[in-house]
């Protein structure tokens, strides 16, 4: 709980424009809890590009930094807290709809929505995914990702400051990613590296940026 505590306020000091899931369609087991901390970053194909984009008011720039705590309700569904510095923060719900056990991937839907307190509106999010173990430590997954959030693209008009952003827009992206894991019982020097790393790299269905590419550690 001292990780959320320090979570909650830097989420909501901050802003940024947020792509990404980093969730597999699986739901974490029964009676447990999860969570993740990420960094995801737009990459243009070349600095030209991106000046091109930011002049003309269509540019992801920050970094975008957020995280999630979680609980396992049971075998199909796990609850949690959300946030991101493009999103705010709010409450989000992960069913599983298809079990890789049945068939050859699971299939999940992710939904939650979150207040931000400096656009002062509410966004939410849906996310379709895919996913596969491929042995007790890996799983691949990928799908697509709606959301309703502040625009922090538009020309921000002078002498405002970026916190008066209040234009909220939808996105939409497609996405891939891997969830690795360690072994829980490692020796005593290993047990502060983080024993799970998800790396996602999304499409945006906008023009630019080329690609968002993240990472998120679970410790």
């Amino acid at each position: 709980m001292k990780r959320l505590a320090f979570f909650i306020p830097f989420v909501l000091l901050l802003n940024g424009c947020f792509f990404g899931t980093f969730q597999t369609a699986r739901p974490i087991a029964p009676g447990s809890v999860d969570s993740g901390w990420f960094v995801n970053i737009p990459l243009y194909t070349n600095k030209n590009v991106r000046e091109s984009q930011k002049s003309a008011g269509r540019a992801f720039t920050i970094p975008n930094f957020g995280g999630h705590i979680s609980y396992g309700a049971s075998r199909y569904a796990e609850f949690g807290l959300y946030g991101s510095l493009g999103e705010g923060i709010g409450p989000f719900g992960k069913f599983l709809l298809l079990s890789e056990y049945a068939y050859p991937v699971s299939f999940g839907v992710l939904g939650g929505f979150a207040y931000h307190p400096f656009a002062q509106g509410i966004s939410w999010k849906l996310d379709l995914i895919l996913s596969r173990a491929i042995s007790p430590y890996a799983s691949i997954y990928g799908g697509f990702h709606y959301g309703y959030q502040p625009d922090y693209r538009t020309n921000i008009p002078s002498g405002t400051d970026i916190w008066s952003i209040s234009n909220f827009t939808n996105f939409q992206e497609l996405f891939i990613g891997v969830e690795l894991a360690r072994e829980r019982n490692v020796r005593k020097s290993l047990r502060r590296m983080p024993y799970s790393l998800t790396m996602e790299f999304g499409i945006p269905l906008v023009s630019q940026p080329a690609i968002f590419m993240g990472f998120q550690f679970k410790i």
